[in-house]
């Protein structure tokens, strides 16, 4: 059965229905709106997708779970906690640091490095970094 809704409408959909809302048109909410379902939720988009907003916040009580070969993100990344990878960890164009100074001050130190060895001062190290 299809019908064209005008107005408000408050529908009811049994366990074994289905409400399909077709065509290409817009659904448009003026205020404010909650979506709360009272069981599990699967959400299918066939072409891409797009969330545009000021911010967005996810709350989980137990863990959030990407699951896809890549995430990608244009701005920077802030964690308050323990970030643990199962792999590498690079940086393509940039530095890598702790508290005290960056990786490649470290380099820069262990290359020139020298020792006091039997009253004569090495040279640096064969094998820079």
């Amino acid at each position: 059965q299809t019908e064209t809704i005008h107005g408000s409408r408050q529908v009811n959909i049994g366990v074994n229905d289905t409400l399909e809302v077709t065509g290409t048109g817009t659904i448009i909410i003026h205020g404010a709106a909650t979506v709360h379902i009272y069981s599990t939720a699967n959400i299918t988009v066939d072409g891409n997708t797009t969330i545009t907003t000021p911010q967005a916040t996810v709350v989980a009580s137990s863990k959030i779970r990407l699951q896809s070969p890549l995430v990608e993100c244009t701005g920077n990344i802030t964690a308050t906690g323990t970030i643990t990878a199962g792999g590498n960890i690079k940086s393509t164009n940039g530095e890598v640091g702790d508290k005290i100074r960056n990786m490649s001050g470290d380099r820069t130190i262990y290359n020139g490095h020298q020792h006091l060895e039997t009253g004569a001062i090495t040279f640096g190290p064969n094998n820079q970094q």
